[in-house]
């Protein structure tokens, strides 16, 4: 480390003011690079998470369209077998949300994060407490899970952008050397 501000006052003792801004600018450089290299990472776990949210929301839907349709094709019997496989659809992608957010909380935004602890959180209350009977269930838990799923799809795409900033700068910057 003493290496470090050595060459960094050699630099000052050398260049002046411009040594400052060379390792000023070699410094930025290092964080930017750091900082996008985790985009796939991050990348990847809006992804698994998004996907596992769409299918999650796309099971409580069907669902929800066996009490609010009547006499729609759907089955008036929840325990249809269609009824059913929708229900598992919904179950693994709970249980993929619950297991990617293990190592998503490293990744993901603070925001993110504490958008998914709360919709696990809130799945729990409504369905251990909340929920009266199943379409009571089916319209809690899909609300929680529409704004847990809006609020990752923006947080991702901010990130996606920051990303996009930092490697025009790491190209900017990899011309001038």
């Amino acid at each position: 480390m003493l290496d470090f501000f050595d060459k960094i006052i050699e630099l000052i003792n050398h260049y002046g003011t411009t040594g400052i801004l060379l390792c000023s600018f070699y410094i930025v450089y290092k964080i930017i690079t750091a900082s996008s290299s985790k985009w796939s990472e991050r990348e990847q776990s809006y992804c698994i998470l998004l996907e596992n949210l769409g299918a999650w929301q796309n099971s409580l839907t069907d669902r929800l369209n066996y009490y609010q349709e009547p006499g729609s094709w759907h089955s008036e019997d929840p325990k249809s077998s269609s009824f059913q496989e929708n229900q598992l659809k919904g179950v693994v992608a709970y249980e993929n949300i619950r297991k990617q957010m293990s190592v998503s909380r490293i990744y993901l935004s603070n925001n993110s994060r504490n958008v998914v602890e709360k919709l696990l959180s809130d799945y729990w209350y409504i369905s251990e407490h909340k929920a009266v009977c199943t379409g009571d269930y089916l319209n809690l838990t899909l609300r929680e899970v529409q704004k847990a799923y809006d609020v990752l799809l923006n947080e991702a795409k901010k990130d996606l952008s920051k990303s996009k900033q930092l490697k025009f700068i790491q190209k900017l910057v990899s011309q001038n050397e």
